[in-house]
């Protein structure tokens, strides 16, 4: 279906002309026009032609009756998940112009520019880019580059040699012919050699290794800065909140090892400072934070401190915990006070993939046995019993099903060498198929928060065209 433009416009690379308007109001119309045309798929793929991605990014820090706009029309072209799109603003810095627009006091589309740097987020790269990694594609670049400067030294240098043999040979006397003597002797000027390449390539190694220092301490910069605007932020009772995408920003970067590092690491306890969001009213932010719980639960070393230490097992049971009253008291006992504070009128975790990663996340606790043994003694297998009675989605009846298949199993019948239970021990209880690793490009813990058009533009009102053309009058 071919596109249609709005009356008033003959092409699109006329819109990237008003793009660039140097009057405000005149670029906010023309991000207005951008993001109506961006609604449809034909429309996408023709803002992607005429190269507007460009122009967009800038207008993300632009003021905000251009960057909300700007940055909507971006959130539309990020949903048919082509590469090149994220790619295109990755290129232009998209990532750290949202991050300082966010963090900014006075910004007003926050909302918008959290949901597009999570959709850059969703990719490798771009969830590279917010945890200000050095791209290894780059520095695979820039190694080809050096050795290829490296090999035309060398040619260079073999060159000139040549040279240098050949004069020699035609300036040597012919037979029986005697030379005036000379005081002075000239000669060749200096070839680089030896000493001087080596000092190129102890240089290069110096740039590249302060390089890596820098980029080491920034390395998750972004990520704290976003966390700690969004638990400062945080209030349990209200549904509406400008930083709920950043739970789905966390959720992207612990796909890669080093984003989980970042929330494991013990010092700083980011993963236990989260812990409280899974009761926030807000559905993206507790699913964004579910999530991100289940991905820092791979590595089985630190399941001990997370159990013992940490209480999210605790954590974990309470939104799947309904009413205590079909509980006995020797179940009621052995659950942590915090699953029990709901009383007989708590009611279950609605959203279906918040339920999803919980459930998924006490199934990564039953890879070794003694995990499986703190869950028995936490009461885990009543609340997912109970649970399962009220569960609608067959998927995660499929995971209870799984988890209560591991903690009613005969231990010393299946598995008599099974480990001691301290601290990162994975020995002789470990069951397979529950933690596969990461993939080729590091990531692991299922899909990232995908790209996602806008729902309500669908609803916008028609652009008023005829004051768009009235207001380019009055310039001329």
């Amino acid at each position: 279906m071919p596109l249609v433009l709005p009356d008033g416009l003959d092409s699109l690379e006329e819109l990237a002309t008003f793009l660039k308007h140097p009057v405000p109001d005149v670029r906010a119309m023309a991000a207005q026009i951008a993001l109506s045309i961006s609604a449809s798929e034909e429309g996408r793929r023709g803002l992607v032609e005429a190269q507007v991605l460009p122009t967009l990014c800038r207008l993300s820090a632009d003021t905000d009756k251009v960057a909300e706009p700007a940055i909507s029309a971006m959130i539309n072209l990020c949903a048919d998940e082509l590469p090149s799109v994220v790619q295109e603003l990755l290129k232009r810095g998209i990532v750290d112009r949202l991050v300082e627009t966010v963090t900014s006091e006075d910004c007003s589309c926050r909302d918008r520019a959290l949901m597009l740097l999570a959709n850059v987020s969703a990719t490798t790269t771009g969830a590279k880019r917010v945890m200000q990694q050095e791209e290894e594609e780059e520095e695979e670049e820039e190694e080809k580059e050096e050795e290829e400067e490296g090999n035309t030294d060398s040619r260079d240098q073999e060159k000139r040699k040549k040279k240098e043999e050949e004069e020699e040979e035609d300036d040597k006397p012919a037979a029986g012919t005697t030379l005036p003597s000379s005081s002075s002797s000239t000669s060749l000027p200096p070839s680089r050699g030896k000493k001087e390449t080596t000092t190129v390539i102890k240089e290069k190694k110096e740039r590249k290794e302060k390089k890596e220092k820098t980029t080491s301490l920034l390395t998750g910069l972004h990520i704290r800065r976003l966390l700690r605007c969004f638990l400062s932020h945080y209030d349990p009772a209200a549904e509406e909140d400008e930083w709920q995408y950043v739970s789905s920003v966390l959720h992207n970067v612990t796909q890669l090892q080093e984003g989980r590092d970042l929330l494991r690491r013990r010092t700083t306890n980011l993963l236990g400072a989260v812990l409280p969001q899974l009761e926030s009213r807000n559905p993206i932010r507790r699913r964004g934070v579910a999530c991100t719980i289940r991905n820092c639960c791979f590595e089985e070393g630190d399941h001990y401190y997370y159990i013992h230490e940490m209480a999210l097992i605790a954590h974990l049971l309470f939104p799947l915990m309904g009413s205590d009253r079909h509980l006995d008291a020797d179940e009621r006992q052995a659950l942590h006070p915090l699953v029990l504070r709901g009383g007989s009128n708590k009611q279950r975790e609605p959203d279906e993939a918040v339920r999803t990663a919980l459930l998924e996340t006490l199934l990564l606790f039953c890879s070794t046995r003694s995990s499986r043994e703190a869950l028995r003694r936490q009461g885990v297998y009543a609340v997912v019993r109970e649970a399962d009675k009220s569960e609608p989605s067959e998927e995660n009846s499929e995971i209870i099903y799984k988890i209560v298949n591991f903690l009613q199993r005969d231990e010393e019948t299946r598995h008599p060498a099974a480990n001691d239970g301290k601290e990162g021990s994975t020995e002789g209880g470990r069951e397979e198929g529950l933690n596969e690793g990461p993939d080729e490009d590091g990531r692991e813990g299922g899909e990232a928060s995908l790209p996602r058009p806008l729902s309500d533009l669908k609803e916008r009102a028609e652009l008023d065209l005829e004051a768009f053309k009235a207001s380019l009058a009055e310039l001329d």
